[in-house]
């Protein structure tokens, strides 16, 4: 890394009375508003890398706390390995560009680093939609989990998935490195679910293995909770746990049994335990009692097709009734009836092979009929929901047993969503948050080897 020595002008830098200085733009917001401040923001680019965006604002209501503890969280800049990072990147210079007048601007700097970054040559690694596939295994369920605590989304994190063949789970990185976890070296384990609060510190990690439960005793901000001798387990109240969601805030965990007619209802106890960490919870669970489907969610017909956790705290459910599926929301065992959440009938127009929400969406699958997706609000149905279907274009299958999500951030705050797709021909796909289906890529540095 070479130095490099500019002068600003007056207006973009101020040097204090104890001899620290800032460099930034003064900013001023809405006419009227006398909101104003310094801003100092933090680019870290380079042609071929994912980039890195550091801010940091005097006024406290814009502070993100990003520059809270310099040189103990290490910047690191990755080969962009997805079409998905490219175009991530892509859209937040544009989203730059667009507000730069707002905010302290890089300028031509900026503008001439992210060209090169944007004009790189691209070679394809693998077909469209593609995250992992293994010849020796059939994958049919998926997860992703934090292992712990990041500045940046995709950091740290798990993408977990089961094979049917083995009976084992297996872990990468979201940039599709295999990651080794002690834990689940034996086989046996299948995925079960998770709970993740909105602040994506505590989580917790659903497992079976034989007929029990089993989850973390204690959490905190290091990857331990995933030591072998950090699981406990508790027996399932029928047996054959097939999935389970939590209801947040309501220490209930629920789950779908045996020949999905009853819901199992557990204890789910999270406290907070001293720390020198940030944070640390531990976990107990034990059983309640069974409750009948049609109990919870009126007019259903068990089987559950689907069940999954929204990030409001409710729990989603997808079932078949007399008139045709159905979706329903419960947000508290308190009424003991789960209403019905508004999903067109058309939509709905066939078996549910998997569910998954994020904040703006709910995506579920339909049985050869791809993925689709509605706004997770039922009274915003937005003109966009549609989902791309690249079953053709990109041969990707119509048939999915398993989804799950994970964010990319790049140079702007808010995250892309990215969602992972277990079809049933037991490959991993990944998809961008519209359906565009991801691709493994290689970028050189600089387009026709110029720098």
């Amino acid at each position: 890394m070479s130095g490099e020595t500019r002068n600003l002008p007056t207006e973009q830098a101020r040097t204090a009375q104890d001899g620290r200085f800032r460099i930034g733009r003064y900013m001023s917001f809405a006419p009227n508003c006398f909101a104003n401040g310094w801003g100092d923001e933090l680019y870290v680019m380079a042609p071929g890398y994912s980039a890195e965006h550091l801010s940091h604002s005097t006024l406290p209501a814009l502070d993100t706390h990003e520059f809270a503890s310099p040189g103990l969280d290490l910047i690191e800049l990755h080969r962009i390995c997805y079409l998905g990072e490219l175009e991530a990147f892509r859209r937040d210079v544009a989203t730059h560009e667009a507000i730069r007048r707002y905010m302290t601007s890089p300028g031509s700097q900026f503008r001439d680093t992210s060209n090169k970054i944007l004009s790189g040559s691209v070679r394809v690694l693998d077909t469209p939609g593609v995250f992992v596939r293994d010849p020796e295994s059939t994958f049919d369920q998926i997860t992703t989990t934090r292992v712990e605590p990041s500045r940046l989304p995709q950091l740290h994190k798990l993408v977990l998935a089961h094979d049917r063949r083995t009976g084992r789970v297996k872990a990468w990185t979201t940039r599709g490195e295999p990651v080794p976890v002690p834990l689940l070296a034996e086989p046996g384990w299948s995925i079960a679910g998770k709970q993740s609060f909105l602040d994506d510190r505590s989580y917790s990690l659903f497992l079976v293995r034989g007929e029990a439960i089993y989850y973390p005793a204690r959490q905190d901000a290091t990857p331990h909770w995933l030591d072998p001798d950090n699981w406990l387990r508790v027996p399932g109240q029928i047996g054959s746990v097939r999935a389970a969601a939590a209801l947040l805030n309501q220490d209930v965990l629920i789950t779908v049994e045996g020949d999905g007619t009853k819901f199992g209802l557990y204890q789910h106890e999270k406290r907070p335990k001293p720390s020198a960490k940030s944070y640390a919870i531990s976990n107990s669970v034990r059983p309640l009692r069974t409750v009948p489907v049609d109990e919870v969610l009126p007019g259903a017909k068990p089987p559950v097709e689907c069940m999954t956790e929204a990030t409001d705290g409710s729990v989603l459910f997808f079932a078949n009734t007399a008139s045709g599926r159905t979706a329903y929301r419960l947000q508290a065992f308190t009424s003991w009836k789960a209403a019905p959440f508004a999903i067109p009938s058309a939509m709905l127009s066939g078996e549910v092979t998997a569910c998954v929400a994020t904040h703006d969406w709910v995506y579920f699958a339909i049985r050869g009929e791809g993925i689709r997706r509605v706004s997770a609000d039922p009274l915003v149905m937005h003109l966009q929901a549609v989902w791309h279907n690249a079953t053709t274009e990109a041969r990707v299958p119509g048939t999915f047993t398993g989804l799950a999500i994970s964010e990319f951030r790049s140079l702007w705050r808010t995250p892309h969503v990215l969602i992972y797709a277990v079809a049933d021909d037991g490959i991993v796909y990944r998809f961008l948050e519209d359906g565009t289906p991801d691709q493994h890529v290689e970028v050189e540095p600089f387009a026709n080897g110029t720098q």
